[in-house]
């Protein structure tokens, strides 16, 4: 917030690449790396998607570079899914309601309600929040969440990032994106798990757990998959796998439990070098003290 007159710069035959000038100073350059004071998620933004953006370029010959100067600020799309089946369709309307004034405040912002008995719609909130309610099957699992997610990407695939958010959580205070999406070398971020590590949850699980972390990729942080997400072709890219696995542990009656929560862990842990972990302090259930042993 509070950029103006910058200049976006990219090679014409590379448009992968560009820079950001601010009044002469340069805030972002090279492959992606942030430089100044500026949000890094508008940067790997601008450096991903230039191609998309809604502006008319004009060439300068004589550098051989793409010019284009502007006063409006470019802000990510994104999509938030939530699964409200069954009963936790009562908790959709806070939900929403708290997202709309608190949650990612200066992006532009999706919301796909997952619904079996809440009437479709399209909604619009405010300037930057569209509220999309879609009619689903009754399935009153987490473990599904992927499958439903698959059935909506007309939408989310508009998006830059999706995050996934459970249907009983409220915001109650001001979370920006630069908070929590990922930065500009990772592709996931997800929240910390408030009371076990990956040690731990692998513990207590079925040795033949098709999910269960390999031994080698233990030694990180346990995470809740009740806040996650990242850039959108790597969510799309993660619900297919995960969709596929869990159907098959399903079929062959190998599930642990009804939540995505260890198929998310097991496929981040993987690629761990790609995730921001987020504090705790995002998702901490009300009285979390209860949950440990």
């Amino acid at each position: 917030k509070g950029l103006s007159n910058y200049t976006i710069l990219a090679d014409y035959n590379k448009n992968d690449d560009c820079e950001i000038k601010h009044l002469g100073t340069t805030y972002f350059k090279n492959g992606g790396k942030m430089w100044g004071k500026y949000d890094e998620y508008y940067s790997v933004f601008l450096k991903r998607w230039v191609n998309k953006l809604n502006i008319t370029l004009r060439t300068d010959t004589s550098s051989g570079t793409i010019v284009h100067d502007t006063n409006e600020i470019i802000k990510p799309r994104v999509c938030i899914v939530v699964q409200a089946t069954g009963n936790y369709s009562d908790f959709a309307k806070n939900l929403v309601e708290s997202i709309n004034w608190y949650f990612m405040t200066d992006v532009y912002k999706d919301i796909i309600i997952l619904s079996d008995s809440m009437t479709p719609m399209v909604q619009q909130l405010g300037e930057n929040c569209v509220v999309h309610t879609v009619r689903c099957k009754s399935v009153h699992k987490a473990s599904y969440f992927f499958e439903l997610m698959l059935d909506n990407l007309d939408i989310i695939s508009k998006a830059d990032f999706c995050y996934k958010m459970d249907a009983d959580m409220v915001m109650y205070k001001t979370i920006l994106g630069k908070d929590i999406l990922p930065n500009a070398e990772q592709n996931y971020s997800i929240v910390k798990h408030f009371a076990f590590d990956q040690k731990r949850m692998c513990s207590i699980m079925p040795d033949d757990f098709s999910a269960k972390i390999p031994i080698e990729y233990q030694d990180c942080d346990g995470w809740q998959s009740c806040l996650f997400g990242g850039r959108v072709n790597d969510m799309i890219e993660m619900a297919k796998e995960l969709d596929k696995k869990i159907k098959q542990d399903r079929a062959n009656n190998k599930m642990w439990g009804a939540w995505e929560e260890p198929y998310v862990n097991w496929y981040l842990a993987l690629r761990q070098k790609e995730v921001r972990t987020l504090s705790p302090s995002y998702a901490t259930p009300l009285y979390w003290h209860r949950f440990l042993p």
